[in-house]
């Protein structure tokens, strides 16, 4: 299993429109992506095929590190306004995406998502066997992060820790075992996106 997560800020989207908006898709999309973009004439849609492509990279980029890649490389076959396939180098990648005025958080799993059902919360569920949040940060983003986790595991957040390899690929440690771990943030908004993990042995003091 792989495991990508990307927010992104309403506040911070852009714009696009003329010859500006042209380049854009032709640098960013596929004609197949540009004619789904078209199709689904979606409030923000720039926003979502970007959240889809980028955790999908990420997922991706936990995988294989060292190859250079480029957006194109990333193509949304079908996306229905919450999930998604997006075909990689390493083949077909499920997401699943969630919104609101504030921010669009896209999760992509190599793994088979099981069924669910629309307009449910499949990422608050926990589908996939992935567990994830969006929250607005102060700081220290990465204390932050470990201080939800802590305490969604009834955990001593000393038993919490966020480690990174040299490729700065993020992996979660919990009471000395290792799980899939996701981050991103944009502007005040953070997310993060791991495997489903036990409550800690040691409870919180």
């Amino acid at each position: 299993m792989s495991l990508g997560n990307d927010v992104i800020s309403i506040a911070h989207l852009i714009e696009r429109t003329g010859d500006r908006k042209q380049r854009y898709y032709e640098k960013t999309y596929t004609e197949n992506e540009i004619r789904l973009i078209e199709t689904l004439n979606m409030k923000y849609v720039e926003g979502f095929f970007w959240a889809l492509k980028e955790s999908a990279y990420k997922a991706y980029f936990r995988i294989n590190p060292k190859q250079i890649v480029s957006p194109k490389k990333f193509e949304v076959l079908a996306f229905d306004g919450v999930k998604a396939t997006v075909k990689t180098p390493v083949g077909i990648m499920d997401s699943v995406v969630e919104a609101n005025e504030n921010y669009i958080h896209g999760v992509t799993f190599q793994s088979p998502l099981p069924p669910f059902q629309k307009g449910n919360s499949p990422l608050a569920k926990g589908v996939g066997g992935v567990e994830s949040i969006v929250f607005q940060f102060g700081k220290n983003f990465h204390q932050e992060v470990k201080t939800i986790i802590a305490k969604k595991l009834h955990c001593n957040i000393e038993e919490v820790e966020i480690i990174k390899d040299k490729n700065n690929v993020p992996t979660l440690k919990v009471e000395n075992q290792h799980y899939l771990l996701s981050l991103s943030h944009d502007y005040n908004w953070g997310a993060y996106a791991y495997q489903n993990v036990n409550k800690c042995t040691k409870k919180q003091a």
